[in-house]
């Protein structure tokens, strides 16, 4: 099994990987390991653990191996439910789920890269306790930034 560390999205973002991120110096960190995910018509948020091939064989009478690249992904948890209407579906905190969280998804569930901010807050049900909040980046659903421009008719006309 051969596994790599980044993966270019369709939006041109660059999804890394904990298992080389962690192997680097904080400062030289780029912490583009989290990413959003499209699983089953749900939203969700992960910290990919790396990146593989899987062998498929298709049976029958051509018998024959197929690939499918697909992440490891730690998924953080639901967020929590109170503060995401208090705050009209804007601060969406959630907990790691370290190794409990962790599912093999297809490359194509992921969306985009996203930050993951440690914060301590004080839900509404009163517990305080270590969370994390995810900061996506807006614009990234813009697909053509491109600019159309019409030509003029009489920009193409000759001077004689």
């Amino acid at each position: 099994m051969y596994r790599w560390s980044r993966l270019r999205l369709p939006n041109g973002q660059v999804a890394r990987s904990a298992w080389k991120e962690a192997l680097r110096p904080l400062e030289k960190t780029r912490m583009s390991r989290n990413v959003k995910l499209e699983i089953d018509g749900t939203t969700c948020y992960g910290e990919v653990q790396y990146f593989t091939q899987l062998a498929i064989r298709n049976d029958g009478p051509q018998a024959a191996w197929r690939f499918r690249t697909v992440a490891l992904v730690s998924l953080y948890s639901a967020p929590d439910k109170q503060l995401l209407e208090l705050s009209h579906q804007t601060v969406w905190s959630c907990t790691n789920q370290g190794e409990v969280g962790l599912r093999v998804v297809d490359v194509t569930d992921i969306q985009a890269v996203v930050a993951v901010i440690p914060h301590r807050p004080t839900l509404p049900s009163g517990v305080t306790e270590d969370r994390v909040f995810v900061v996506e980046k807006t614009g990234l659903d813009v697909s053509y930034t491109g600019v159309f421009a019409e030509e003029d008719d009489n920009d193409n006309e000759r001077e004689e």
